[in-house]
């Protein structure tokens, strides 16, 4: 199911970031302690929930600086949809980052072990339940 993107972003509301570094696709290995709240998955992309007074573009670009400890720009709406295991409204970005990424996620991220960079070819693999509009973009 996709959702219209919406135009006054509620607070809680969830942004994920599909940062890009080249052809690889930055994502997150949810420590094993939290994964029955991110539906049983083992990796993520980066992400959070949107604060009061934020745009969801503010607050991915937050999410992911506050996770990966990196600014992205060029951050462009991509879709939206229900996670199926979660149930959970997502919007998704795609952001672009050129630099060199940290070797671990922020210290203080209490929902990511380790960051990893991944072909977007094997995205299917490492995310079962990956949304087919970010294979698309």
């Amino acid at each position: 199911m996709t959702l219209k993107m919406n135009p006054t972003p509620s607070e809680g509301q969830v942004v994920v970031g599909i940062v890009t570094v080249g052809k690889k696709v930055l994502l997150g290995e949810v420590r094993e302690e939290n994964r029955v709240s991110f539906g049983n998955v083992r990796f993520i992309f980066p992400g959070g929930k949107v604060e009061a007074g934020e745009t969801l573009e503010q607050a991915v670009i937050r999410e992911i600086e506050e996770e990966v400890g990196i600014k992205v720009s060029d951050v462009k709406y991509l879709a939206a949809r229900i996670h199926p295991l979660t149930l959970k409204p997502i919007t998704y970005f795609v952001c672009d980052y050129k630099g060199e990424l940290p070797k671990e996620p922020n210290p203080e991220n209490a929902d990511i072990s380790r960051l990893v960079l991944v072909d977007k070819e094997n995205l299917p693999k490492a995310m079962p339940t990956i949304f087919p509009k970010v294979l698309e973009y």
